[in-house]
């Protein structure tokens, strides 16, 4: 049904490495082959007769919506989430129904299997609880805020979290690091991963109900102690989904904003 050329497009990142082995070069780079990729795909096709092609003359104009995700990236200290960030994320005029953030620490490189993909919990004290001015988020657009006041609770975020995104399966500690205990030793390539995982998924999601974002966009707010963490965050990433709606009217592909 689609008369356009098809193209499937992979993106690499440039230094592209894995979780390395204990005792190696922590700075050799896992290299790529693109010679040597292979792409496997299953087709599958209904009727034994003309039933597709029937199917095909009787919806030449036909739409669905689908949704898309905008990253946002900015760099970012302890210091300046000790007070107030506010950021903007744009998506002015469409239809987000979700945003979810996270804050980065890059110095782990391949030791972990996380790598640079972790979100970093607010601070905690020796029993394992939040301190008290561990965060405060809200999210701000069509002159609202979406939370009445500025969540500060990282149980409610876990909650907040779970209805934006579903129930994640991770633990307790390697949500918020709020645990006496610490995870049981993990080992990928004979490195010890229980340091990188508790206090790595520090996801905030956030399911929006105002409505098409206006012409200001999206303003994420957020301040927190992160100063304790043995990880210096440098990186805060937000992802905008945003719903779009495609048409295929005779053969040809018409892709727009919501």
């Amino acid at each position: 049904m689609i008369r356009e050329p098809i193209t499937i497009e992979l993106t690499f990142f440039p230094d592209s490495k894995i979780c390395q082995a204990a005792g190696g070069d922590t700075g050799t780079q896992c290299n790529i082959d693109l010679d040597s990729l292979k792409f496997c795909a299953d087709y599958i096709f209904y009727g034994a007769t003309d039933e597709m092609a029937r199917y095909a003359a009787a919806n030449q104009d036909m739409s669905f919506s689908f949704v898309d995700y905008r990253l946002v990236e900015n760099t970012t200290t302890p210091d300046a989430l000790a007070s107030t960030v506010i950021r903007n994320l744009g998506m002015a005029n469409r239809v987000v129904p979700r945003v979810i953030t996270t804050l980065a620490a890059t110095g782990d490189g391949i030791t972990t299997i996380l790598g640079d993909n972790n979100s970093i919990s607010p601070s905690t004290n020796g029993s394992g609880v939040q301190v008290a001015t561990a965060i405060r988020y809200n999210v701000r657009y069509n002159d609202r805020f979406e939370y009445t006041s500025d969540v500060d609770n990282v149980a409610r975020l876990f909650s907040n979290l779970t209805q934006s995104e579903g129930v994640p399966f991770i633990t307790r500690s390697e949500y918020s690091d709020q645990s006496v205990g610490s995870i049981s030793t993990s080992n990928v390539q004979g490195r010890n991963q229980s340091g990188g995982l508790e206090g790595h998924f520090f996801y905030l999601g956030t399911r929006l109900t105002n409505g098409r974002v206006g012409a200001r966009g999206i303003e994420l707010h957020i301040s927190g102690d992160f100063g304790a963490s043995s990880k210096t965050i440098t990186l805060m990433r937000s992802y905008c989904e945003y719903v779009r709606v495609a048409r295929l009217s005779q053969g040809l592909f018409e892709i727009y904003n919501a």
